[in-house]
């Protein structure tokens, strides 16, 4: 990941930055290590400074293509070859909160919403597809003894039953993050928070909890 960033105003209290992120596909997305492929995301921070302190974050991330937005259905052969790329979906993203002062230079609380539209993305859905019923059920004459080939000619009703199917579709993804930061002493700072799920969103746990401790020398 490389990073480039800077401060286009500042104020008394308040200030804008701009940045933008370049990923670049140094690891090998088959192992959980990356993405597969390039990806570019500028972005706009404004923040202001007080006793609540309110910030937004405001981004738009393009993509390349990879295996991981390929199709959804394995193929026969599992080689790096075999496996066919698809576009990565391109992402808005959104951040929005406050960092809130409890006790001066003590505790402070942190609450941010956090959001994501992913663009034409490619999922999997569940769909109910009508399948030709069993040939010969009890008190049918199933086969026609005139035909050859022994066609099946009294099949069973039809049977329906659920199926997998590839679909594109944009979808939101919003958190919600609750935190505190205490200072232990001056070198030494312990904080927790909790990622909390609010739509149903993509793949992720309602809660995720997060506890840390900060260190300097």
């Amino acid at each position: 990941m490389v990073r480039a960033k800077g401060v286009v105003w500042s104020g008394e209290r308040a200030a804008v930055a701009v940045a933008a992120d370049l990923r670049l596909p140094t690891g090998d997305e088959q192992n959980f290590l990356g993405s597969g492929t390039i990806g570019f995301t500028p972005f706009v921070v404004a923040s202001y400074a007080a006793r609540v302190s309110p910030h937004v974050n405001v981004a738009y991330e393009v993509n390349g293509s990879s295996v991981l937005a390929g199709s959804i259905v394995a193929p026969t052969a599992t080689t790096a070859s075999s496996l066919t790329k698809g576009h990565l979906p391109n992402q808005f993203l959104y951040a929005g909160g406050a960092d809130v002062v409890i006790l001066p230079k003590r505790l402070a609380g942190t609450f941010d919403l956090i959001g994501q539209r992913v663009i034409s993305a490619q999922r999997a859905t569940v769909t109910t597809q009508s399948f030709l019923g069993a040939c010969g059920p009890a008190g049918l004459a199933p086969l026609d003894q005139a035909n050859s080939n022994g066609y099946c000619t009294s099949p069973a009703a039809n049977v329906s039953q659920p199926a997998l199917s590839e679909t594109r579709s944009s979808f939101n993804i919003l958190n919600a993050s609750l935190g505190a930061k205490l200072r232990i002493s001056d070198k030494f700072i312990v904080f927790g928070n909790a990622l909390i799920k609010l739509d149903n969103g993509g793949l992720r746990a309602k809660v995720v909890p997060l506890v840390g401790a900060s260190l300097s020398f």
